[in-house]
């Protein structure tokens, strides 16, 4: 599973949060607001494939065995991206806790998709070759693929702008608290 830790470097922020903690205000509604703040941020790296650094494109290779031929990076089904931005889709992980917001996906790729692997060989498993779509159309079968590696494409982080949102609704959440 990923799940995004976040830290706030803010003084104004942890001061804001200390304050609802004395005052034992059910900040639930503010978590909700964190998670529709990450949600949007989310999906805008998928939007933008990638950000604040562009994701590394797809090879021709891959992008010949998409299911239609998409060159857009982590979104040939659609899957991963609902898996951290659709609360209930499969993979999903959202939890609420007293002090805390976790968010993420417990689908098995994507923390090889997050953080990128090293050189592996693929073998068949239930046939005697692979079949490897080629660029140029047509298969080429092979009893193995020496793939290179994925490189890292994180997909669930947030930007600085994010985070200032989030701290400018948790100062809004706090003064109605009072």
């Amino acid at each position: 599973m990923i799940e995004l830790q976040m830290t706030v470097d803010s003084k104004e922020f942890h001061k804001q949060m200390r304050t609802l903690d004395r005052q034992n205000a059910n900040i639930k509604p503010l978590f909700k607001r964190f998670q529709a703040i990450m949600i949007r941020s989310f999906n805008e790296n998928f939007r933008q494939r990638g950000r604040p650094q562009k994701w590394m494109p797809l090879s021709a290779w891959t992008i010949a065995g998409r299911r239609k031929h998409s060159d857009a990076p982590l979104q040939d089904t659609g899957q991963l991206r609902a898996s951290c931005t659709v609360e209930g889709a499969k993979g999903n992980i959202t939890r609420f806790r007293q002090n805390s917001l976790v968010m993420g996906t417990n689908l098995k790729q994507a923390k090889w998709l997050q953080e990128g692997t090293k050189p592996y060989t693929i073998t068949p498993r239930h046939a005697r070759a692979l079949r490897i779509p080629h660029p140029h159309g047509g298969f080429i079968f092979r009893k193995a693929a020496h793939h290179p590696g994925l490189p890292a494409r994180p997909f669930i982080m947030i930007q600085k702008e994010d985070e200032e949102h989030m701290i400018k609704e948790a100062k809004a959440f706090a003064l109605k608290e009072k």
